[in-house]
Formats: structure tokens, C-alpha cells, sequence
């Protein structure tokens, strides 16, 4: 295949193959000469065309490729875009945020946000080389700011548990300052923020229309940069108890991240220890290692009850492999005992469970559990 396209060398290697294959390769290729690939080209220096041009015949949601050339826009002897990102990337590993590097389509939306107030794609490619050289330095401390709330306000510790991405442009946009040690937040301001990240999570704001929500968004935080009594989440959100019975735990889903980091946010205790669980260790990555079922799996499929009942989130918790493998398929009443009675209060506490939850039945347990979640996600919105 590799020498398809150069016609000597496809002959050469050809005639080392019996017949049958000669026939049969020599099929293949005659496809590759006879096929036709339609295109249309389009000379023009205006960048807000090519955008539009992009924007309608992007019906597959493919990102927009514009990185090298903003990367060719912006460039002079003493400013490379990649490296840049590369090195606020390598800043970023430690504190789980290193995999912005791999994401040119938000980092080129940062871009945009920050400079042009907005992140369409006819924004992007309309930004000028000389203002994000000239703003880089505000757009590093913007990113830098977001992440720095994200991981101590929020417990935000990976760039992959952020259930939107896309949230970071708009986070970005508010942190975004000259001044080297970063912006200052008042705490009316902290609370808006996380009010904001709340509400667009639970409401799954950001699943579709991203390109209005980036504007009305970083309109409103421009706002709240100056003025600590703005408002800026007012759009709707509502959270039944349905969020927690009729949605499985899937890692890779939005709404089992913002589960996740909502009982983090709660600073869940280990069920058999009581000792604080290290998020910042739980969260560094994407996997399900430490989330388990409060009542064992296999204990409820022997009772019959339907995986999807036994599946949804409002049956997980915070819970170490160790203590899992403790745990295992005990009855709930059953590995009670291995808990401190001491502690047991403080352990369901904390997992937003009834302190009589391991003495009820399922259904009970998850009538009870649902209500005071969903108590709960209603007073952090």
C-alpha cells in the first residue's frame, strides 16, 4: 500500500506476487486511479469567509482546524503559539491540567475569548498574530487563574473530569489579567462562579449551541469582574430526583462527572476508615477504581433486583478498592461492623446518605438517599 501512488515501485513489488495476487492487487489499485473526490476551491484573503465557508459544511462536529495557521499568524523570532502552549502545558502537568496541549481547539478558543470576547470560529480565525502575541501573557494568567479555582474551589484536579471542557474559555475569559500574581476574587464573586459551574453542569448548559452560551457567558463575567453583585447564572436549572435514579454511572458521561464532583465537593470520608479521602490523589485521573456501589452488586442481583436499578448514581459512593474488596458482596447490615460506630454518623454524612442507610432495605435506602441529594444539589445552585 505504501508504494501504491509511485507507479515503479508499485510494479516492482507487483511482479514479486503469484497471479491470483498480481490480479487482485492490480483491482485495487485501478480503484484508487478511478475514483473521484469532488471539491470546490475558494481564493480569498478574507478569514471571516472561510469561517462561514467551515461553519456551514461542518455537520459532522469536526474541530476547527485552525491551530497551525494562527500558530503562522501570530508568529515572530521571539514567539512560537505551540511552544507557548507547550510550556503552559508542562506548567500545568503536575496540577492534572498538562492535557491542554493536546486540545488546539481550546486552546485556540481561550485565544478568542480572552482577545475578541467570544469563540465562534469566524472569532478565531479573525484573530490578528499581533494581538495574541501581544495578550499572550494576560491569556496564561487567565488559564492559570481557572484552574487554580477549579482545583480549590471545586475539586476539579484533571482537565478530564471537568464535565464541559469548553467550560474553561468562559473561566478563562474572568481570570484573565496582566498583572503577575493573578486576579483577585471577592468572595460575592467566588460565589457566582461556583454558582455558575453548578447550574451549567446540572442543567447540561454547554451540550449544544457552545458558541452562544461562550458569548453570553464571558459577557456576563466581564460584567462580574467589575461589579461583585452581578448575576451570572439566572438561566434555568432543575434538578429532580430523577437526575439520580434514572441516570447509570458511566465515568465517561457528563452527568456521572458532575455526580462524582458534587460528592466531592461534599469531602467524603472512606466508609471503613472515616479517614478523608485524598481527592486530589482519587481525581487525578478518569477511572472508577474508587467508586463503588454502597449496596454490593452481586448482593442485589441476588435478590433480582434490575441492573438498572442497581447501576444508578444515587447506589455510588466514594469507596477505596481496599475497602471494596472488604466489603465485596456483604450485605449492607453485615459490613455495618466493620465501620467505627464512633464514625458511621459522620461517613454517611458526608456521602450525602441516611445515617441509617446500611440498616434499610434498597428501595428505602434509595428513596431517602434521592431526597437529600437532590436537597442538597438544589442549595449549591
Amino acid at each position: 500500500m505504501n508504494a501504491i501512488f509511485r507507479p515503479v515501485d508499485f510494479h516492482k513489488c507487483v511482479s514479486k506476487l503469484d497471479e491470483p495476487k498480481q490480479k487482485l492487487i492490480t483491482d485495487v489499485y485501478q480503484k484508487f486511479l478511478e475514483f473521484n473526490l469532488p471539491s470546490q476551491e475558494i481564493e480569498t484573503d478574507d478569514k471571516e469567509s472561510v469561517a462561514i465557508i467551515f461553519e456551514r459544511i461542518n455537520r459532522a462536529g469536526e474541530p476547527l482546524d485552525t491551530y497551525q495557521l494562527l500558530t503562522a499568524w501570530s508568529w515572530s523570532s521571539d514567539f512560537d503559539l505551540q511552544e507557548e502552549f507547550s510550556e503552559l502545558a508542562s506548567e500545568m502537568q503536575p496540577f492534572g491540567f498538562g492535557t491542554i496541549s493536546d486540545d488546539k481547539d481550546l486552546q485556540l478558543k481561550c485565544c478568542s475569548g480572552i482577545i475578541r470576547e467570544e469563540a465562534s470560529p469566524s472569532s478565531i480565525i479573525n484573530l490578528k498574530g499581533e494581538d495574541v502575541r501581544k495578550n499572550f501573557e494576560k491569556i496564561k494568567n487567565g488559564i492559570k487563574g481557572a484552574v487554580d479555582f477549579l482545583r480549590n474551589e471545586l475539586n476539579v484536579y484533571s482537565l478530564e473530569w471537568l464535565p464541559y471542557p469548553s467550560m474553561l474559555v468562559s473561566l478563562s475569559y474572568f481570570f484573565a489579567t496582566d498583572k503577575v500574581n493573578g486576579k483577585n476574587v471577592t468572595h460575592k464573586q467566588r460565589e457566582q462562579l461556583i454558582k455558575w459551574f453548578w447550574r451549567s453542569n446540572f442543567s447540561r448548559r454547554y451540550t449544544g449551541g457552545i458558541t452562544d452560551k461562550h458569548k453570553q457567558d464571558i459577557a456576563l463575567m466581564k460584567k462580574l469582574s467589575s461589579d461583585e453583585n452581578q448575576l451570572i447564572a439566572e438561566f434555568d436549572c432543575e434538578i429532580t430526583n430523577e437526575f439520580f435514579q434514572n441516570n447509570q454511572f458511566n465515568i465517561g458521561s457528563v452527568n456521572t462527572k458532575t455526580f462524582v464532583l458534587f460528592l466531592a465537593y461534599q469531602n467524603p470520608l472512606s466508609f471503613l476508615s472515616a479517614a478523608n479521602v485524598s481527592l486530589s490523589d482519587v481525581l487525578k485521573t478518569v477511572n472508577r477504581n474508587e467508586f463503588h456501589h454502597i449496596f454490593p452488586k452481586k448482593h442485589l442481583q441476588d435478590l433480582k433486583v434490575d441492573n438498572k436499578k442497581i447501576n444508578m448514581l444515587a447506589n455510588f459512593c466514594f469507596l477505596s478498592s481496599g475497602d471494596n474488596q472488604k466489603i465485596k458482596n456483604k450485605d449492607p447490615k453485615t459490613y455495618k461492623g466493620l465501620i467505627n460506630p464512633g464514625a458511621l454518623s459522620n461517613v454517611m454524612d458526608r456521602a450525602l446518605c441516611p445515617t441509617d442507610s446500611l440498616d434499610l432495605t434498597f428501595d428505602d435506602f434509595i428513596a431517602k438517599r434521592t431526597e437529600i441529594l437532590t436537597d442538597m444539589a438544589k442549595r449549591i445552585i
